[in-house]
C-alpha cells in the first residue's frame, strides 16, 4: 500500500520521463522553488525519518478506469463528509455577549512569626 502518482488518463509514463516536485523545510520557509526529481523504477528517495520507494507499473486501460472510478467515489464521499461537518458547525450556537473578565481580589498575607 502506498501513494500512487499517475499521469491522468495515460496508461504509461511520458517518453521524456516522470518527475515529482519535492520541497525542503528551508525551501518552504524561504519561498524557494521546489526541486524537480526524475523518478526511475526501483528508485529509493531517502529522508531523515522515512523513504520513498518507486515502483513503476504498467496498467491497462481497464485498470486505470477502475482506479479512476474508485478515486471519484472516494472524493465524492469525502466531499459529503466535509459538507456535513461544515453544516454542523454552521448550526452551532454563537455567543452574543462579550465574555466577562474574571477578577480575583488579592488577599493580604497574614504575618508569620519567625522564631
Amino acid at each position: 500500500m502506498g501513494w500512487t502518482i499517475s499521469e491522468k488518463g495515460k496508461d504509461r509514463c511520458s517518453s521524456n520521463g516522470t518527475y515529482i516536485f519535492l520541497k525542503s523545510q528551508h525551501q518552504m520557509n524561504n519561498h524557494c522553488p521546489s526541486d524537480l526529481i526524475p523518478v526511475q523504477n526501483n528508485m529509493i528517495i531517502s529522508f531523515v525519518n522515512y523513504e520513498l520507494r518507486v515502483q513503476l507499473e504498467d496498467k491497462s486501460a481497464a485498470d486505470i478506469e477502475r482506479e479512476t472510478v474508485n478515486q471519484n467515489e472516494n472524493f465524492a464521499q469525502w466531499d459529503e463528509e466535509w459538507k456535513r461537518m461544515a453544516g454542523a458547525h454552521a448550526n452551532a450556537p454563537i455567543a452574543t455577549e462579550e465574555p466577562k473578565p474574571v477578577v480575583e481580589e488579592a488577599k493580604v498575607a497574614e504575618p508569620v512569626a519567625v522564631v
